[in-house]
């Protein structure tokens, strides 16, 4: 279960279980996420923020 457009897009098939669930057989891409936000160098003020354009720009780029 869960959210099928997160689903598809951390796994490539919205079939699949929401990662975020504990149950899901991809979860470990949640969790390595968490492990490696610890250790981030990057600071908040180097984020990119979603908005209408910064959406656009990373569609284009996929």
């Amino acid at each position: 279960g869960g959210c099928r457009c997160q689903a598809f897009m951390l796994t490539g098939d919205a079939a699949n279980a929401d990662p975020v669930c504990s149950k899901s057989y991809h979860h470990g891409i949640i969790t390595q996420a968490r492990e490696e936000s610890e250790t981030a160098t990057q600071t908040i003020e180097e984020l990119a923020f979603r908005n209408d354009r910064n959406s656009r720009l990373i569609a284009k780029s996929s």
